[in-house]
């Protein structure tokens, strides 16, 4: 039990890793890599950033525009 928690650290903590290494080089490629082709993100940013009335983007295309919007949007040195 504690080895698989362990694994599920290392990994959770690989997944943050490569999804902020992503998004601070505008990597929609290897960002979307990181989600299931049938992925569902909610926020209510995300009105806010691509003009929808829902705060949910479901599947490659619809969070490929969300993130395009993020990045574009993005100060060039983020804070974290």
């Amino acid at each position: 039990m504690k080895e698989n928690m362990e694994h599920f650290q290392r990994e959770a903590e690989r997944i943050y890793l490569e999804w902020d290494q992503a998004l601070s080089n505008n990597d929609i490629s290897a960002f979307l890599a990181l989600y299931t082709h049938d992925a569902t993100i909610e926020s209510p940013l995300i009105p806010h950033l691509t003009g929808r009335d829902t705060g949910i983007c479901k599947g490659h295309e619809e969070i490929r525009h969300l993130i395009e919007k993020v990045a574009a949007g993005k100060p060039p040195a983020r804070k974290y």
